[in-house]
């Protein structure tokens, strides 16, 4: 499995961190720290772009903080 670390240091599975506190699934690309409760969406940063040789290659992405649900 893969893991995720919040700022506050705290570092746990990604499943963890794709629900609320009360155990509701967050919508994709959203994560809630599940010992703090900061919330943020991984949004893209621009546009992709393809090469001369066909292959797309996928913006850049960038944190955004977001209100926690409950």
């Amino acid at each position: 499995m893969f893991s995720i670390q919040c700022p506050c240091g705290h570092t746990d599975d990604t499943d963890l961190f794709s629900q609320t506190p009360s155990g509701q699934p967050l919508p994709r690309y959203e994560y809630q720290c599940p010992k703090c409760y900061r919330a943020w969406r991984v949004v893209p940063k621009g546009e992709g772009w393809t090469t001369e040789q066909g292959q797309f290659i996928p913006p850049e992405r960038a944190c955004v903080r977001i209100l926690p649900r409950i």
